[in-house]
């Protein structure tokens, strides 16, 4: 500064005023030069430290998303081997098959069973509080992220609406002797007794209302886990979809 001043002083001083304006601008000219590279250079590091930000983040939410795989995966698999049970009880209804009804009564019959699934969403939800989500540098990834949670939104408000209709029904009234049954079968297996009499009893009247609504619920079971199945299918491609897109950013 104090080369610039002299140099200032100097040119003043003899008069070389064109010169010294000159002078003035180039002065100026270097100072926002200046201002300008350290202005980039600090947009650079900032854009550097989001960038570093941004992939701890999504690595994170890639970990919960193969968290949820697998757990799909495990459900799938549930629902399955439970859809292949029902689908024999069915048969066995539809044939009239009183030997094979008496076998799936006498071991428990308890009809459909419909599970909530639980994605892991900390990443995501911290995501939405600290608004990172929609600050992504990809765009289609913060729209993915967002079908992929609504699909399990979805699917549980879906599997909990059937739930309790079907537990309306398969715990109804008319069904109190089927359930009492179900206990005296419990309570002489514990005793080691046979209860083939006891069923054999309930199988006599197909009329009953709990016999019907029995037939009524597997059929109804079945149809349900079928739905299921099919959406966790859906829910499966998505994360495979967000699995991929997250693998390409990081």
């Amino acid at each position: 500064m104090k080369v610039f001043r002299k140099m200032r002083q100097n040119l003043f001083s003899k008069g070389q005023s064109y010169v010294y304006m000159k002078y003035a601008v180039g002065e100026v000219v270097l100072l926002v030069a200046g201002i300008l590279i350290a202005l980039w250079i600090n947009s650079s590091y900032d854009a550097h430290v989001e960038k570093r930000v941004e992939k701890s983040i999504l690595n994170k939410l890639l970990i919960d998303v193969e968290s949820d795989y697998e757990q799909l995966n495990e459900l799938e698999l549930f629902y399955e081997g439970h859809l292949a049970y029902l689908n024999n009880v069915k048969t066995a209804f539809l044939k009239d098959q009183n030997d094979s009804i008496e076998y799936f009564l006498t071991n428990g019959y308890s009809g459909a069973g419909l599970q909530d699934v639980n994605p892991r969403k900390t990443t995501f939800d911290e995501m939405i509080n600290s608004g990172k989500l929609y600050n992504l540098s990809n765009g289609s990834l913060t729209n993915l992220c967002i079908d992929y949670y609504e699909m399990f939104e979805n699917n549980t408000y879906s599997v909990r609406q059937n739930r309790i209709e079907y537990r309306r029904v398969l715990y109804g009234p008319q069904m109190s002797d089927f359930w009492l049954l179900y206990l005296e079968i419990r309570e002489l297996k514990e005793a080691n007794t046979n209860s083939s009499k006891l069923v054999k009893t309930f199988l006599a009247n197909k009329d009953s209302d709990a016999f019907k609504t029995l037939k009524q619920t597997t059929y109804w079971g079945v149809i349900l886990i079928e739905i299921n199945i099919k959406r966790l299918i859906d829910i499966k491609t998505k994360n495979r979809e967000l699995y991929n897109m997250l693998s390409s950013q990081l």
